[in-house]
C-alpha cells in the first residue's frame, strides 16, 4: 500500500479522531428515512425529480444525517486535495452506505460518475474499496497491520 505524506499540519492523533467523530444519525426504518428525504430534498434544487434512489438517499444522508462534509472541510482545510483527502474521503462514504444499507457504489459517492478531476484514483479499483480505503488511511495513522481492525473490527472480517 502506498503511504501518504502528511503536511505538517495535520497529525496522526487529529485524523484518528477526526475518522472516529463520524457521527450517523439512527432511523427508525427506511421508510422513515424516505419521507424524510422526500420532504427536505424538493427544496434543494429543480434537478431533483422526486424519485428517491438509493443516490438520492446518500445525497440527503450524508449532509443531513452525518457529519461527513464537516469531517471531510477539517481536512481539506489542512492538506488541500491529496491523496490522504480522496482516501478518507472513500473511507468515510464506505462507512456511511454500509450503516445505512444503501446499493450505493462508494466510488460513485465519493466521485460522482466521472470522479476527481474525471478519473478514479487506481488504488480504489479493487474488490473491497471499504477495506483497501480503511488500510491506506490507517496503516500508518496507528503504526501497525492490525490498526484496521483496533479502529472499525467490522473491516476485517470483510477483507
Amino acid at each position: 500500500m502506498q503511504a501518504v505524506a502528511l503536511t505538517i499540519s495535520l497529525g496522526w492523533g487529529e485524523l484518528r479522531d477526526l475518522l472516529a467523530s463520524l457521527h450517523m444519525r439512527q432511523v427508525p426504518h427506511r421508510s422513515a428515512l424516505v419521507e424524510e428525504a422526500r420532504r427536505f430534498l424538493p427544496q434543494r434544487g429543480a434537478d431533483f425529480n422526486g424519485e428517491i434512489t438509493d443516490r438520492v438517499l446518500w445525497s440527503y444522508i450524508s449532509r443531513r444525517l452525518t457529519n461527513y462534509n464537516e469531517i471531510l472541510e477539517e481536512i481539506r482545510g489542512k492538506v488541500g486535495e491529496s491523496e490522504l483527502y480522496e482516501n478518507v474521503k472513500v473511507y468515510l462514504c464506505c462507512r456511511i452506505i454500509r450503516h445505512y444499507g444503501l446499493q450505493v457504489d462508494p466510488l460513485y459517492a465519493a466521485f460522482g460518475s466521472a470522479g476527481s478531476y474525471g478519473r478514479v484514483p487506481e488504488r480504489f479499483i479493487v474488490v473491497n474499496v471499504e477495506a483497501a480505503a480503511a488500510e491506506i488511511v490507517l496503516q500508518e495513522l496507528l503504526g501497525s497491520s492490525d490498526a484496521i481492525i483496533r479502529l472499525h473490527p467490522s473491516i476485517a472480517s470483510r477483507s
